[in-house]
């Protein structure tokens, strides 16, 4: 926070000469948006929290973004540093693993193992997508590695979906891949290989065919279930829709949500064991209880404005000298796979719920810009009169 507030007092005295292109001030104005939206409480019409200090984190790094993302980082500084979150996360959880049953970082072991995945998947996307040396791109897919090996030992199961989406995203950005056929049959195997391997990792079997159980044991005998990790999500599922479902505008507010919930629990339509616990575990339900449509609404801005943002059009890239192409290209795969992550993580998981969940977004979505600007402002074929906002 402190170091966010410097860079914003800075921002203040040099934000009239910063060149500011439209991707850098989307960014800022979508940032100040969510300052507004975070700190709102809906619990009435003018309602505002201070839990979370949203309004502040928010703000600063609109102001942060328009200092980082104009002045541009480079995209080597940005591979550094998801290596060693690779690196670091894998050691960390190697080391966690026999000590606590599962790795969970410093924050929790869904958060933890998440970010982790999605870390893992960036190095493997940068060790494609530049002319590095044989060294440097083995040591970027040994970091995509360890951060796959953190996701795994975190025993968390929802965010490996994102691999789903390496293809799509490869055949959809990168159209010099399209013929790469033995890249995508490399890529199909290690996702295979990968899944063979945790399957023969006991701990990681038990909790699949625990999974298993518990889904049909929650349909079969709920009331018995219902205190389990699954039954427990989804009963809180049921309770999150059926309260959106009584005020499907504005939600029941941050406070009025302990208020439904003791209603229906007081009506025998959910189960007592849900005072236990404080959201949905999943991001849309939990905004459809809490914020009603206009939550549900700014949430798939949230995950919309960045994709945009990020977006790799065939106009962009045109305006990149071809060496850079490919560099450019997988930087902003890395902006883009960052809202899809979290789109992924968010069906199992409540993510804006902890401060990590706000803070990685926010600055990631800062440097990554910053980086795809740098290749913009060094590596143009033209430089096009930039359109105002």
């Amino acid at each position: 926070m402190g170091l966010s507030l410097l860079t914003a007092l800075g921002t203040l005295f040099v934000i009239k000469d910063l060149q500011k292109n439209r991707e850098t001030k989307i960014l800022s104005l979508f940032l100040l948006g969510l300052a507004v939206f975070w700190s709102h409480s809906f619990d009435g019409w003018v309602t505002w929290s201070t839990e979370g200090d949203f309004f502040i984190k928010y703000a600063l790094g609109a102001l942060c973004a328009i200092t980082i993302a104009s002045l541009g980082i480079t995209p080597r500084a940005i591979a550094l540093a998801l290596a060693l979150g690779g690196v670091s996360s894998g050691i960390l959880a190697i080391y966690q693993f026999p000590l606590l049953g599962r790795s969970e970082g410093f924050t929790n072991a869904i958060k933890f193992g998440d970010i982790a995945i999605y870390m893992g998947v960036a190095c493997w996307i940068l060790a494609i997508g530049r002319h590095w040396t044989w060294f440097e791109r083995a040591g970027l897919l040994v970091a995509g590695a360890m951060g796959m090996i953190a996701s795994l030992l975190s025993l968390t199961r929802g965010g490996w979906a994102i691999l789903l989406c390496l293809p799509w995203l490869a055949i959809h950005f990168v159209p010099s891949m399209r013929h790469r056929v033995q890249w995508f049959a490399g890529l199909c195997l290690a996702i295979v290989l990968v899944g063979a391997v945790a399957w023969q990792v006991p701990a990681l079997q038990k909790r699949t065919l625990l999974a298993e159980q518990e889904v049909s044991g929650y349909f079969e005998q709920p009331e018995k279930y219902v205190q389990t990790s699954i039954g427990a999500r989804l009963e809180q599922w049921r309770l999150s829709w059926a309260l959106g479902s009584i005020k499907p505008l504005t939600g029941w507010g941050e406070k009025g949500y302990y208020q439904g919930r003791e209603h229906l629990i007081s009506e025998g339509r959910v189960s007592p064991f849900l005072r236990e616990i404080n959201h949905s575990h999943n991001d849309f339900l939990d905004m459809w209880a809490k914020r009603g449509i206009v939550g549900v609404g700014f949430l798939f801005l949230i995950y919309a404005i960045p994709l945009y943002i990020f977006y790799p059009t065939q106009k962009r890239v045109a305006c990149i000298e071809e060496s850079e192409k490919k560099n450019f290209i997988a930087m902003s795969l890395i902006g883009v796979m960052l809202p899809v992550s979290y789109f992924v993580f968010g069906w199992t998981d409540v993510f804006f719920n902890l401060t990590i969940g706000h803070n990685f977004y926010i600055f990631s979505l800062i440097f990554l810009l910053a980086a795809v600007n740098f290749i913009r402002q060094n590596h143009s074929v033209t430089h096009p009169v930039r359109e105002p906002v």
